[in-house]
């Protein structure tokens, strides 16, 4: 089976939105883990030393237990180009509550930004999301 991801925005020693996180890890469970208790977000990032400052993404990758705990500096990325895709009629509300699979492929195209590329951007019913 395929590991879950979960990133978590840690500012100033501060994790940011432990809530919609732990809504989320809860969701994935029920999904696909229906017989193990999710585990506690909050608890999990209190047992690891925060950086006091500037802004790093702790990085959680799980299957029924979480497997690495990474934090890691926030590195912002430059796009220089960007195109949008029509993925049709999904359930945008439903797309947003999908939990973050850890071997998802990359949003962009023609190689990457690296190689000249860009970032994909996609129109779901309209509105965009990444």
């Amino acid at each position: 089976m395929f590991s879950f991801l979960e990133t978590i925005c840690i500012q100033n020693g501060q994790a940011q939105h432990l809530d919609f996180h732990q809504m989320r890890v809860n969701e994935t469970f029920e999904q696909f883990f229906q017989e193990w208790e999710p585990f506690d977000v909050e608890e999990l990032v209190a047992e690891q030393v925060l950086p006091t400052e500037g802004t790093h993404r702790l990085r959680i990758t799980y299957q029924e237990d979480p497997e690495t705990i990474e934090i890691l500096p926030y590195t912002k990325k430059e796009v220089n180009r960007f195109a949008l895709v029509d993925t049709g009629e999904i359930d945008y509300d439903q797309l947003q509550r999908s939990p973050s699979i850890s071997r998802k492929q990359p949003n962009t195209f023609q190689g990457g930004p690296r190689q000249g590329g860009g970032d994909l951007l996609k129109v779901v019913a309209g509105q965009i999301t990444v």
